[in-house]
């Protein structure tokens, strides 16, 4: 599984990819993600939020996360059903070290 920063291009060159994952969010809870809202700026956006490939390209896990009153904000976590086993596990690991890497002491998740 490979890791690649979400920068903004990327996110406006794979937002049908992306955005097309949000049906496995759907019974979580709040609503589906727009292209306004996967390519909205906000404060640190694209050096704190990244993406998981499988070993075919395609998307398997995304974080969106920000800067939020001086904490790593995540906005929107997803990882694909079929690689929950996998990906969990290292979609953390790399939040953490981005967030640590970046300075942030506070890691906090985006409630529904």
């Amino acid at each position: 599984m490979k890791t690649t920063p979400l920068t903004r291009e990327i996110a406006d060159q794979r937002k049908s990819e992306i955005l097309g994952l949000e049906s496995y969010i759907d019974n979580v809870g709040g609503p589906n993600w727009t292209e306004e809202n996967l390519l909205k700026e906000l404060p640190m956006k694209w050096d704190l939020s990244f993406l998981m490939e499988n070993d075919d390209g395609q998307i398997v896990a995304y974080l969106i996360s920000s800067n939020l009153h001086g904490r790593y904000h995540i906005h929107r976590p997803f990882i694909h059903p079929s690689m929950r086993k996998i990906a969990t596990v290292r979609l953390i690991r790399q939040a953490a070290r981005i967030a640590q890497t970046k300075g942030f002491t506070e890691i906090e998740l985006e409630g529904w």
